[in-house]
């Protein structure tokens, strides 16, 4: 998870969400990297110490954009010691039991498969016919935030019913965005021959189309699961004018073809802070 400040109340549901899955959390190390913006990120993961390994990064010297998304999930990919990478957003709530879910599809179909499953988001983020909007907002309403739910803590579940009940939350067409990363697991032995994302694309929202055009002409398949189910939670976003225009061409499903990049090391940059 790549994580920044301005998104702490949606963090702390997320990682309410996966701290509180049933069984097999042993397996798992959570990896989490802050852009730098502020420590809320690190006294979150703190409460939440116990069930599983927690590795946090802290970027304390930038030489690109923190809106650079690839090179952050790259970073990431490169420290996991697992051999599945469970690649989320800081503001996505868990409400099926995605890890447990995640190990069996890899032990059933294998490491050439793409896992993922259904995603809601709001009404201003996903219309009622399952079509991405243009995201952007400077400012969340009173109605937005009762959007988050309640909030839980490591002694207390999160309500994740609250979610299935909310109407403004809609069903992301599977078929019309099949690349979105939101929620989505693939093995890192696969994720490394596709030379992970491409940082060369510094248009936020295209890194996961670009990916997945290269892991299907290594022969891998995508496995859509409707029980694994994720909500995408509410946040401020600021886009420039390019970036908006990126996501009129990403509606229309243009498909990007660059040359395979796998960027560059950004751990000169990256310190690891010790999760008490």
């Amino acid at each position: 998870i790549s994580c920044s400040a301005n998104r702490l109340e949606q963090f702390n549901r997320s990682i309410n969400s996966i701290y509180h899955q049933s069984n097999r959390l042993k397996e798992v190390e959570l990896l989490v990297l802050n852009d730098g913006e502020g420590k809320g990120i690190y006294d979150i993961l703190s409460s939440y110490t116990g069930r599983f390994l927690i590795r946090f990064f802290e970027i304390y010297k930038r030489k690109h954009s923190v809106s650079q998304v690839a090179t952050r999930r790259n970073f990431l990919a490169r420290k996991a010691r697992g051999k599945i990478l469970l690649i989320t957003d800081p503001e996505v709530v868990h409400y099926s039991e995605t890890i447990s879910q995640v190990i069996q599809n890899i032990k059933i179909n294998g490491e050439y498969t793409w896992y993922c499953g259904k995603i809601f988001g709001m009404s201003n983020f996903v219309n009622s016919k399952g079509i991405m909007m243009n995201y952007y907002k400077d400012n969340i309403d009173p109605s937005d935030l009762m959007c988050l739910g309640t909030r839980g803590n490591r002694h207390k579940k999160i309500d994740l019913d609250y979610f299935k009940k909310c109407k403004r939350f809609h069903l992301l067409n599977a078929d019309k965005f099949p690349e979105t990363m939101f929620c989505t697991a693939i093995s890192a032995k696969y994720f490394a021959k596709a030379r992970g994302f491409n940082e060369k694309m510094l248009y936020w929202g295209f890194d996961d189309i670009d990916l997945f055009n290269r892991m299907k002409k290594l022969g891998t398949e995508r496995i859509y699961d409707s029980q694994f189910i994720v909500y995408h939670l509410p946040h401020t976003t600021n886009l420039d004018s390019i970036s908006k225009l990126g996501w009129n061409i990403y509606n229309a499903n243009l498909k990007f073809r660059n040359t395979d990049h796998w960027g560059y090391s950004i751990s000169n940059q990256v310190k690891e802070i010790k999760i008490d």
